[in-house]
């Protein structure tokens, strides 16, 4: 398997194969370990992962500003390498509204969800809340960055969930048109594990 060196000690060895599998319209990039005894630097990134989706399923969240439905395509676990590290969630996320029509998006990590701004009537979101106005056809990016402290080497279960005015929304593709004049696009994660 393939390694990483440093003055001829092994820092590191891949533990998957040399290029990204595609699963299920999924790209999992595979990871390295790191041997025991093997300590880095706090701020430097030791691991990589990203997942991307192409699919193009629609959700239906029922029509609530609080009814938020799991994005089930951007499921995403991350397995860190080392304890104490933090790791930097990165995400991309691509939807399709209905004309004039809202929608809000929330992380959840761990089953918490860390990153909601204060609003009324109980309506909190991870950001940004987006009104769409007499379009079908866009494909609308959500985007987002957050810090999380890993204590233990235990999964980082991500999520992200999503309600739209009108009760539904695609992924990665227009609402109202699908053609080969509005392309579809990916979304994804990406991660960056940095030593604590």
């Amino acid at each position: 398997m393939p390694e990483i060196q440093l003055n001829g000690k092994t820092i590191a060895t891949q533990t998957g194969t040399n290029e990204p599998v595609l699963k299920n319209n999924v790209v999992m990039e595979s990871g390295f370990s790191i041997p025991s005894g093997v300590t880095f630097p706090a701020g430097h990134v030791i691991n990589i992962g990203q997942q991307i989706t192409t699919a193009t399923n629609l959700y239906n969240t029922g029509q609530s500003s609080t009814a938020y439905e799991k994005i089930d395509d951007m499921d995403f676990t991350y397995n860190p390498i080392a304890s104490n590290s933090k790791i930097l969630i990165m995400w991309n996320l691509h939807l399709g509204l209905a004309t004039n029509q809202s929608i809000n998006i929330r992380l959840n990590v761990n089953n918490t969800t860390p990153l909601l701004g204060a609003g009324g009537s109980n309506s909190l979101s991870t950001g940004p809340s987006r009104y769409i106005n007499n379009s079908g056809a866009d494909i609308n990016l959500f985007e987002g960055k957050y810090l999380y402290q890993n204590t233990v080497q235990n999964a980082v279960v991500l999520q992200l969930w999503g309600t739209a005015q009108n009760g539904a929304f695609y992924i990665n593709r227009g609402y109202s048109y699908d053609d080969s004049w509005r392309h579809r696009t990916p979304s994804y994660w990406t991660i960056f594990e940095i030593a604590g």
